[in-house]
């Protein structure tokens, strides 16, 4: 499904949209107790265009070597992303079988 971020709510799966990446956090080092390991995650702020507002912005975490592949500026395509919440506020996650590409 191809879809805009203003239609985006937290349980959306399967989500197919391009954009830029506006904004870069800073990036935090997480543990999962769950899994055994640690991870680096930086969220990025994902736009359909070059200037964010309220209804066309999301963020955007990126993990490990993501984090370093995509830099401020960059068109992108997420592919079968999916929409959570975390702290209060939605986001648009790539995942473990989505995708994310530099265009």
């Amino acid at each position: 499904m191809t879809s805009r971020i203003a239609a985006l709510k937290v349980g959306d799966k399967n989500v197919d949209i391009s954009g830029f990446l506006v904004e870069k956090g800073e990036s935090r080092h997480v543990s999962s107790i769950t899994l055994g390991t640690e991870f680096d995650v930086c969220d990025f702020l994902f736009c359909e265009t070059k200037k964010p507002d309220e209804t066309n912005s999301i963020t955007l975490p990126l993990w490990d070597e993501q984090i370093e592949s995509f830099k401020v500026g960059d068109k992108v395509v997420i592919s079968n992303g999916y929409v959570t919440s975390f702290k209060g506020k939605i986001q648009l996650n790539v995942g473990r079988y989505g995708r994310i590409v530099r265009l």
